[in-house]
């Protein structure tokens, strides 16, 4: 008889559960954007698309490799590991092999300099950068350090997950609780490094008069729509100044 129970707290406790987790998360804010994504696709300038499907389709390929191949919270540790005093301190248990970790760098690599390309077209120069890399800077220090307090918490209810429904159902709750602080450290790492290049990656397109901010087509309707009110109101309002004087006979 198949274990449920045990099947689950193996998927909740890999690096495939919080692949596929971050996988949906992704894809559930990309379908919650979906006007925005489409209009970057449709750039006018076909260069622009064609950088635009690459970003997409090299950003996918890293999750899918990094949630197969790589080990997430083992990556996003890395600049807090090389930064310890002793070599006691960086030894890594269980490590991914050199040859994975390189091909994950590099597909991560692609992805930031394509991304930051669509960053300085279509969101904004060097402020908005700016104050994203702060959020990220604010940010990644207590979400590092919360996910690492879950990480213990459901290393240490896995052994008592199993059988039990009651235990099962609350070491759910608390796979949940990691997997969002995981996502959480996860995205932050990916928007600071992200805003680290956008800057360079903007400073060259401008140099080359590559970065032409295109106007969009999404706002017109409303914008069409606006215009017209304000003009059947000035109609109205001037229609009410301008009555006809009626003199009385």
């Amino acid at each position: 008889m198949v274990d449920w129970s045990n099947l689950w707290t193996r998927f909740a406790t890999s690096n495939i559960g919080l692949g596929v987790a971050m996988i949906l998360a992704v894809g559930l804010v990309a379908w919650a954007n979906r006007a925005s994504v489409r209009d970057v696709l449709a750039d006018d300038d076909p260069r622009w698309r064609a950088i635009a499907r690459f970003a997409i389709t090299v950003t996918l390929v890293f999750l899918v490799w990094g949630t197969l191949f790589d080990d997430w919270l083992q990556l996003i540790a890395e600049p807090y590991r090389l930064s310890r005093q002793w070599a006691s301190q960086r030894v890594v248990f269980d490590p991914v092999p050199e040859v994975v970790r390189w091909v994950t760098v590099v597909l991560l690599l692609l992805s930031l300099v394509s991304m930051a390309c669509l960053v300085a077209r279509h969101i904004g120069g060097y402020a908005i950068q700016l104050g994203l890399l702060t959020v990220a800077t604010v940010l990644w220090s207590p979400l590092f350090v919360l996910r690492q307090r879950a990480d213990v918490i459901v290393g240490f209810g896995q052994e008592t997950a199993t059988g039990d429904t009651a235990a099962t159902v609350g070491f759910s709750l608390f796979v949940v609780l990691k997997w969002s602080l995981g996502l959480a450290s996860l995205l932050t790492s990916y928007l600071f490094a992200l805003m680290l290049i956008a800057p360079v990656v903007t400073l060259v397109l401008d140099l080359f008069r590559l970065r032409i901010p295109r106007v969009t087509a999404e706002a017109q309707p409303f914008f069409a729509a606006l215009g017209q009110h304000a003009s059947q109101r000035e109609e109205d309002s001037l229609q009410s100044r301008h009555r006809p004087i009626r003199r009385s006979v």
